[in-house]
C-alpha cells in the first residue's frame, strides 16, 4: 500500500515537471506575435531594425523560459522544445514580480517578460515586448563615444543603476525647468508648421534651457542621466507608439495569434496610441507627469519633433544625443561644459 502511494506520487510529481517545463501553444502564439509584429512593421518605423531573434526570456507562472540566446548562463537547462528552430532552455523561477525589461543575461542583452495577467490586453502586452526588443537593438548599436556621455554609474553614483539612481526628481527647481522645457516641446508639436526661420530661433531656445539645465543639476553624472533615459526610454515609448499606429493600418497579425486571441483586435487601442493622446501627457511633464515617467514623455516629445525639423536624425541617432540632434553640435558642445 505504501509503496503504491509512493509510485503514485512520484508519478505526479513526473507529470508536474513535465508541464511546468514546456510553453502552451497559446503562450507561444503571443510570443510569436510580437516577433512577428516587430519584423513586419519594425523596419518601417525604423530603417535598419530589420526582424531580427532578439534573446527573451519568458517568466510564467513558476517557470523561466530563454528563447533565442546563444549563450544561456548556467542555471538554466536545455529542454525538448524548438522555438523558431532554436532550442528553449529553462529554470525555476526565484522570485514572482512583474517585469518588463531588457537586461543582460550572461553578458547578453536580452528581453525579459512576465507573461500577460489574466485581463490585461494582450496587444498592449506585444507592444510593450517590441518596446522591450527595441532596447536590445539600441544596446547592440551604441557607439562607444555616445555610450560614454550616457555613464551615470561612475565616481559616488558606482553600482547604481536606472532605478536607483538618485536623481532629484522632486526639487522644485528642477521640475520648473523641465515644466518649461516639455511646453516646449507641446506647443512645437502642435504648431502647424515650422519653417526653417523659426526652427533656428527654437534650436536657440533649446541651447538655453540646455544651458539651464546643467547649471541647475550641478552634477554631471545627473545631466547624463537625464539624457541618457530621454534617448533610451523615450526613443523606445516613440518606437512603441510607432508601432501601434502602423499596426493599426494594414497588418496582418500572425496566424497563432488570430486563432487564440481572436477578440485582440490592433484597432481597438488606436485612441490611446493616437498622435493626439500621446502628445497630450507632454505638456504635464513635471506636474501630473513626474518621476522617471518623465524622461519617457520629453524623450518621446524630443523625437517627434526631430521628424519636424530634421527627418533624416536616424541616421545620427547612435552617435549624438537627442539634444544635440535638435540644437546642432557646435551650440551643444558650448552649453553643455561643466
Amino acid at each position: 500500500m505504501i509503496r503504491g502511494v509512493y509510485l503514485l506520487l512520484l508519478l505526479c510529481s513526473l507529470s508536474y515537471t513535465q508541464t511546468t517545463i514546456s510553453i502552451s501553444e497559446q503562450d507561444s502564439a503571443l510570443l510569436l506575435e510580437a516577433f512577428h509584429l516587430q519584423a513586419q512593421l519594425g523596419p518601417k518605423v525604423w530603417k535598419g531594425w530589420e526582424g531580427v531573434k532578439v534573446p527573451f526570456l519568458y517568466r510564467k507562472d513558476s517557470m523561466e523560459f530563454l528563447l533565442n540566446h546563444p549563450l544561456p548562463s548556467l542555471d538554466f537547462e536545455s529542454s525538448e522544445m524548438l522555438f523558431y528552430n532554436q532550442p528553449i532552455y529553462w529554470k525555476r523561477r526565484s522570485d514572482f514580480k512583474k517585469i518588463n525589461a531588457s537586461y543582460p543575461i550572461n553578458g547578453i542583452a536580452t528581453v525579459i517578460m512576465s507573461s500577460p495577467g489574466e485581463d490585461e490586453i494582450k496587444i498592449e502586452w506585444v507592444l510593450k515586448a517590441c518596446h522591450e526588443m527595441f532596447h536590445v537593438f539600441q544596446e547592440n548599436k551604441l557607439t562607444k563615444k555616445l555610450r560614454e556621455t550616457h555613464e551615470f554609474d561612475t565616481g559616488q553614483y558606482s553600482g547604481t543603476n536606472e532605478i536607483s539612481f538618485p536623481y532629484p526628481y522632486a526639487e522644485d527647481k528642477i521640475l520648473a525647468i523641465q515644466k518649461l522645457e516639455s511646453e516646449k516641446i507641446f506647443r512645437l508639436l502642435k504648431s502647424d508648421s515650422l519653417e526653417i526661420g523659426n526652427v533656428k530661433i527654437q534650436q536657440r531656445r533649446f541651447t538655453d534651457i540646455i544651458r539651464i539645465t546643467r547649471e541647475l543639476l550641478k552634477e554631471q553624472q545627473f545631466a547624463q542621466f537625464k539624457s541618457h533615459m530621454e534617448w533610451k526610454e523615450g526613443v523606445a515609448r516613440y518606437v512603441e507608439q510607432k508601432l501601434a499606429l502602423k499596426a493599426t493600418e494594414n497588418y496582418s497579425p500572425s496566424e497563432g495569434f488570430i486563432t487564440y486571441y481572436p477578440k485582440e483586435n490592433y484597432k481597438m487601442i488606436s485612441p490611446r496610441y493616437s498622435y493626439a493622446s500621446t502628445v497630450a501627457p507632454i505638456r504635464f511633464v513635471g506636474e501630473g507627469v513626474i518621476g522617471k515617467i518623465m524622461f519617457y514623455y520629453l524623450g518621446m516629445g524630443k523625437a517627434y519633433l526631430l521628424d519636424r525639423i530634421q527627418p533624416d536624425w536616424k541616421q545620427e541617432y547612435f552617435k549624438k544625443s537627442l539634444d544635440e540632434l535638435i540644437v546642432g553640435e557646435e551650440q551643444y558642445l558650448m552649453c553643455t561644459q561643466f
